[in-house]
């Protein structure tokens, strides 16, 4: 115990580590700043409710020594309420992100030279914790701001939590409503003042473009920064140097997002939620782009607005290097229904129109495609008129059912599922639970020729079909799935 000196605690670890004790026992030290490679069983004896913490303790035992080939952890006080913790701390992710863990659960990762793997029963139960716990709150959270802050010597920016491997700056700049740094900071007392325009300003950027998802946005926004006017053909050239596909839908849809005409006028968000006015505008007849007055103006004042700005902008950037930037999605990456509508060139936001099923483009945006929206596993309670139970076939293909108003043959959207035309984008989501908002992207898909049929499902007539992937679901996600 503490009782006991540094003489006699090495001591002790000597005789463990020569065999010739089998246990130490230790009554609120060992938590951390100890190192006993040969461990291989750690035992749990007093509860914490601490991630810190709990991740030190079963840190105890997973050091790498010859002929160690597992550590087995036997936990007699119930931290099963916290095994969500396990994942994390096997990977050291710090993200405090529950996709991430998820994740680690789901496709049984590499770390180093180990494979990470659960059996069905582990999974369930971390599934279970996870939906519990409020991993991203905001006591978690000050915690590793004060980290990161004591690291860097000074108030830390989002992009110094994406560089040093700790909390994903997207949660961080989104957990305080209305969601921006701003407010996160202003939460952990710091003296950090802007305007009201410049706080909904950076909600958007926040919100919108942090994530990294589509570059295109961020990367004017990093230019108008360096210069008032940006031409056109500039702008077209940074895209295609920094790989980014172009075409004009593209280019259209990110002057709609950066005006805010993509943003209705009543709803949340709203163009007022987002400052009001244009952040960027756009002059067809000169073909160039300049930045909003309102926007220019606080930018000029080089005080806090600009600092947590041109953060968010390079900190966008960053995040954005685990997307394919000449792709529009990238297979495998997590996507909400409303970060699908915008990279498919929506005119308009839907602001949660599209809860399920599948949306077409219009055809104002001039391209043909199709993103549709698949939760696996549906809730035991839900009506039958939606409980669709898409299902593989096998890891290339998904029977799928249209809505129900979409049963004839001859409907508008069943002529564009089967015409081919159409590029088909797949999004599927394990369980759509509360805290599952976002969706696999698995590629793109098409009609499966003389597949589709009519079919009978719990008393409700639907219109099923065939769907070829064009790529193979990954094999631990397909199983996630399925299982």
């Amino acid at each position: 115990s503490g009782a006991d000196n540094g003489d006699r605690r090495r001591q002790v670890v000597h005789e463990l580590e020569n065999g010739l004790i089998e246990y130490i026992i230790t009554v609120d030290i060992f938590n951390e700043g100890i190192d006993i490679p040969c461990v291989n069983q750690v035992v749990f004896l007093r509860n914490t409710q601490s991630a810190i913490v709990y991740v030190q303790q079963l840190g105890r035992g997973l050091r790498k020594y010859p002929g160690k080939e597992y550590v087995e952890v036997l936990d007699f006080i119930g931290n099963y309420k916290n095994n969500y913790m396990i994942p994390i701390a096997l990977t050291g992710d710090n993200s405090y992100s529950k996709d991430q863990a998820r994740d680690t659960v789901d496709i049984e990762p590499t770390v180093g030279l180990s494979t990470i793997a659960f059996d069905e029963v582990a999974k369930e139960r971390i599934y279970e914790s996870l939906s519990k716990v409020k991993l991203d709150g905001l006591a978690n959270l000050r915690d590793a701001y004060q980290n990161i802050k004591r690291r860097v010597g000074r108030i830390p920016m989002l992009s110094d939590f994406l560089k040093m491997d700790s909390v994903d700056p997207q949660i961080l700049a989104t957990v305080v409503k209305p969601r921006n740094y701003n407010r996160f900071l202003l939460k952990m007392g710091e003296p950090v003042e802007v305007t009201d325009y410049e706080d909904q300003a950076l909600s958007l950027i926040s919100v919108e473009l942090l994530n990294g998802k589509r570059r295109h946005e961020l990367i004017l926004l990093r230019l108008l920064l360096q210069r008032s006017v940006v031409k056109e053909a500039d702008y077209v050239r940074e895209l295609k140097e920094a790989g980014c596909y172009v075409n004009e839908a593209t280019l259209n849809s990110v002057r709609q997002v950066l005006s805010l005409q993509y943003y209705a006028e009543r709803a949340y968000p709203s163009r007022a939620s987002y400052g009001g006015v244009a952040l960027v505008n756009y002059d067809s007849d000169q073909k160039n782009y300049q930045m909003g007055e309102q926007l220019a103006q606080a930018l000029t004042k080089r005080g806090w607005f600009y600092q947590l700005w041109s953060d968010a902008i390079e900190t966008g950037l960053l995040r954005a290097e685990r997307y394919q930037a000449n792709e529009q999605f990238t297979i495998g990456e997590r996507y909400t229904r409303r970060d699908a509508v915008r990279l498919i060139n929506n005119p308009y936001d839907m602001n949660g129109q599209l809860v399920s099923g599948y949306r077409f483009t219009s055809e104002e945006t001039g391209l043909k495609e199709a993103i549709i929206f698949v939760t696996y596993k549906k809730a035991k309670n839900i009506r039958k008129e939606i409980n669709y139970n898409n299902r593989f076939i096998n890891d290339h293909v998904l029977h799928y059912y249209t809505k129900n108003s979409d049963i004839k043959l001859d409907s508008a959207n069943v002529v564009k599922f089967m015409g081919g035309e159409y590029k088909l984008r797949l999004f599927v989501q394990k369980s759509g639970a509360i805290d599952e908002t976002e969706f696999y992207y698995l590629g793109t898909c098409r009609y499966l020729n003389n597949s589709v049929q009519k079919e009978n499902q719990d008393g409700v007539p639907r219109l099923a079909m065939d769907l070829l992937l064009d790529h193979p679901v990954e094999h631990n996600r397909y199983h996630t799935f399925i299982d």
